[in-house]
This record gives C-alpha cells, structure tokens and sequence, in this order.
C-alpha cells in the first residue's frame, strides 16, 4: 500500500478520535440527503481544429446523477459522502454506449475544534473552490464536469474575525481508483500524476476583501509524459469598493519552478469593473468590464514562461475556447496559457427567473506559433473574437436550466484557412 493511503487512512482514523475524545455530548442523529440529476444536450462543429473540412463535429446528451448523504453523528463531525454517475449517448460520431462509473464523488469527514481552537479539519475526497477558481477548482480536466474533487486534507482556522486561513494537501491520479468503482471504465482524470501544498490567506482591512495564497504543484513522471516539475505559485486578490455599486476585482500571481532543467518563470491574472445597474435601466442589471493576461512561452529561450493553470482546467472564461486550445497545448484540454483577452459583458433580466447575459472576449497571444508547421497557426498575436450569449431559467424550486451558445472567428493567430466554429448547450437540472 502506497504511503499516501496509509496516511490518509490514518488521518481519517485520527479525526475520529479526536471527535470521540472533544466531542462535548452526543446530539440527536442528524441526516441529510440530496439527489441531483442533470441533463445536457451539447452540439458543436469544428471548435479543436478550426477545419470545416475535418469531421470533427460532435454532437452528443450526457446525464450526470449525484446522490449525497450530509450525516453529524456527533456535534463536531461531520460525515458526507456523494455517489456519482455521468453517461453519454453520441449521435455524432457514433458511439458504443455505456452507462459509465459509479463512482465516490465526495467522501469525507470534516472536524470541528471550536470548543477547543477555532480549527476544521476535512480529510478525505472533497472540493475545494478558492476565490474565483483561477488557481483552485478543478484539478479533473479529462473527465469534464462530471467532478471537480481533490484528494486530501484540509485545515481551516479563524484567526480573527473576517481573517482566516486555509492550508491543504491533495494528489491526483491518472485514473483514480483510490476508491470502490462499480462499472469501472479506466477514466482519465489527468495526463500524468500531481499532488500540491499551500496556504491561503482571506481577510478584510479598509472595507477591502484581500487574499493571498502559496501553492506548490508537483507533476510527476509518466511514461507519455515523462517531464515532471515543481511550480511554486504566489498571488493575490483584491475586491475593492468604488461606490455601492461599483465593484473592483483584481487577482495576479507569479511563478516559479523548474522542469527537468529549465527553469519557470511565468506570471497570470486577470481583471474586471462591475457596475450594478439596479432598475435605472429596463431589463439592464449588470455591466462588466475586464482583462485576462496569462503569460505565453517565448520559444527564443530556454526557460519555461507559459502560465500553468494549476489545479484550475475548466471554462472558466469559455465553454467552447478550451477545446480550441487542444492543439497547441500538447493535447491539453482547458489549458489556459499564452493568452490575452479584453472583455465586456451586459446582463439582463427579462423576467423574474429568466436572465440572459451577452459576453464578448477580444482574445489575442503573447507569442505567435507559426514555428509548428504541423499546426494551422500564422503569424500574427491576435486569436480572435469570441461571442458568448448565455439564458438562465428557473422553473419552480426543483427545476432550473440553462441555454448557452458561443461563436469564434479567427484572427491571424491562425492561419488564414481557420474557419470559425460554433457550439450550444442545452441543460436541465432536478434537485431535490
């Protein structure tokens, strides 16, 4: 048995026993339980390789299932555990169907100190968001939407009121089958093997929200990836209040490392002015405007200075785009890196529980790729112009849903043959 079941094995076993031992009396047995079940029609044409003349449409439904347990056997435990299954049926191209995993999504116990120290500790299979998710969020590329856990521990504590930090450790296997899997299909999670550290610092001085945070990332050797690396990333964020309905956020982190021998050195942030509009103007709600910058390696050097988008692959910008970004990133799905984009967005609510938001990104790069013959790229630094128009609903307190579509027209980033693509999504969603 590897060294790092043995621990988590043991920490599990520690909370218990700290729980037992701290615990201040039994309660009356506390459950709860959920059940979520999600469907999504998705249709797009050629958003990887910008080629109409490819067959590379896709045209798929997938379902996702997740049904949960929330139990306190005790005041100060907490035990959830979250099953999950996500099938896909392909009317284009093709597809064996299979009804997929049964897997454990979420599985953890999660200790409350307070009485003691104002500390939370929560090991074991968990999420965890920070801030906006642009360092941390979703550390399972391969395997789309259908999870976004990690495998670790926690620790939380207050040092005070409205200050609290946040230290974590997780790893990630290639196919993780840590745990039970009914149905088991071998699903890739990630290309190669990673496990991380840091610290993460929230609080508020001057009527001003700040964090700032360390996360190392180690990747580790595979045999079709054989680099393995070290990045140390150090950032920041700042929500800051102009007036009461104005809002400033800001969020930029450097980092630092090495990959086999040569050295990281890449930076990343991101940037956006939020204007709540109230009722001054019918329908108008919200106005945003912001800037992404997410450093490209220079291929005149021998360092590495593309952002590594950490434990954070997922549309968080884009639904569509992150496909697009396949090819020049070694096959890397979401892997947000050498890329720049000034963006708008206006949101509106039509009626009480239909709201329709309309985004556009004015995307460029840092460095042109024309150097891979192998790829339709120019020689130019600006990608293109991306369209988003994104309609929410809510039916009644069980249903809700959403309609997204998401255009692209190249830019001279590509070569002058890139056809522009399009993508939709349809999804309705039951909670119960």
């Amino acid at each position: 048995m590897k060294i790092s079941k043995i621990l988590i094995i043991i920490l599990l076993m520690l909370l218990n026993s700290l729980a037992i031992a701290n615990n201040s009396g039994l309660q009356e047995k506390s459950v709860k339980w959920g059940l979520t079940l999600r469907f999504r029609f998705v249709s797009w044409d050629n958003a990887i390789f910008l080629d109409n003349t490819r067959e590379t449409a896709n045209t798929f439904i997938r379902h996702r299932t997740n049904f949960w347990f929330d139990w306190k056997p005790m005041n100060n435990l907490r035990c959830y555990i979250k099953f999950t299954n996500e099938f896909r049926y392909y009317f284009q191209p093709e597809k064996k169907f299979t009804f997929h995993e049964f897997f454990p999504d979420n599985i953890f116990l999660q200790l409350d100190l307070s009485k003691i120290l104002p500390i939370t500790i929560t090991a074991g299979r968990q999420n965890i968001i920070l801030g906006e998710g642009f360092v941390m969020m979703d550390p399972n590329p391969l395997d789309g939407s259908r999870s976004i856990y990690f495998n670790g521990i926690r620790l939380d504590a207050e040092l005070a009121e409205e200050h609290t930090v946040t230290m974590f450790y997780i790893k990630q296997p290639v196919i993780d089958n840590w745990l039970p899997i009914v149905n088991a299909q071998d699903q890739l999670m990630i290309e190669q093997p990673e496990e991380g550290m840091g610290i993460y610092y929230k609080g508020k001085g001057f009527n001003i929200d700040w964090e700032g945070y360390a996360i190392v990332k180690n990747k580790l050797k595979k045999e079709n990836y054989p680099p393995s690396s070290i990045v140390r990333t150090y950032g920041g964020r700042f929500i800051i209040p102009l007036r009461d309905n104005i809002h400033f956020t800001t969020e930029a982190a450097m980092q630092r490392g090495e990959q086999d021998n040569h050295t990281i050195n890449a930076w990343g942030g991101y940037s956006h002015l939020d204007c709540n509009i109230g009722e001054k103007i019918p329908w108008l709600t919200k106005l945003s405007f912001g800037a992404i910058a997410l450093s490209g390696d220079d291929p005149g050097t021998s360092d590495i200075e593309g952002w590594d988008p950490l434990f954070s692959r997922w549309p968080k910008w884009s639904e569509s785009y992150i496909y697009t970004l396949i090819p020049e990133t070694g096959g890397k799905v979401a892997y947000w890196s050498n890329l720049y984009s000034l963006n708008s967005s206006f949101e509106f609510t039509l009626i009480e529980k239909l709201k329709l938001k309309l985004t556009y990104h004015y995307l460029g790069s840092f460095y042109d790729l024309a150097y891979i013959s192998s790829r339709p790229y120019g020689r130019g630094e600006f990608r293109g112009d991306l369209f988003i128009a994104r309609s929410t609903f809510q039916i009644n307190k069980y249903f809700k849903g959403h309609v997204v579509f998401e255009t692209f027209y190249p830019g001279s980033f590509y070569s002058s043959e890139a056809d522009p693509y399009k993508w939709f999504r349809f999804e309705l969603m039951y909670t119960l």
